[in-house]
């Protein structure tokens, strides 16, 4: 990782700084580091003194600093916690794309069992998906290719209430 765990303390205490109004002061209660980066928590400076809950600040993210480049991005806690943010963060700011969870299993059924059969199996584990875009999926297989990634996309199960979204709130820096 590129950035230390000094420089993105050092860069979330500037960001709060800079969040400072009417008095109201904000303090770093812990870092975390993960496999892209630094989760810093933070609330109001009263909280991190006292510990006493009037003084909590609802509703506030945790920052993630970029391990790679040391921009800072905003993760709504109920993200952090009921979702996989780091698979999102990856997808949406890093350009992965997620594996496909049903790619090995319709190759496996197409090698063993034929092009009917994988079929019939992408279209019970992919409902979402129109008999001509389970085709389309199919094809892409057969020929050894990925499927597209708008049909990859029909065949994951999404959450019913999507999670709030990351967003960047300063960098890179440089």
């Amino acid at each position: 990782m590129k950035i230390s765990k000094a420089r993105a303390e050092e860069l979330v205490k500037a960001l709060l700084f800079e969040m400072q109004k009417d008095g109201q002061e904000f303090a770093i209660l812990g870092i975390k580091e993960t496999p892209v980066g630094w989760v810093v928590a933070w609330n109001s400076a009263e909280y991190a003194r006292s510990a006493n809950a009037e003084h909590f600040l609802i509703g506030g993210a945790s920052y993630l600093v970029d391990g790679s480049d040391g921009s800072i991005y905003a993760i709504p806690g109920d993200t952090m916690r009921l979702q996989d943010w780091q698979t999102i963060f990856l997808e949406e700011f890093k350009g992965l794309r997620r594996p496909d969870a049903l790619l090995d299993s319709v190759q496996k059924t197409l090698q063993s069992d034929g092009r009917i059969a994988a079929l019939r199996h992408l279209r019970k584990n992919a409902t979402s998906l129109s008999l001509a875009q389970a085709k389309e999926y199919l094809q892409a297989v057969e020929q050894g290719n990925d499927p597209a990634e708008e049909l990859v996309h029909l065949t994951r199960k999404y959450e019913s209430l999507p999670p709030l979204p990351i967003r960047r709130v300063s960098g890179p820096v440089d």
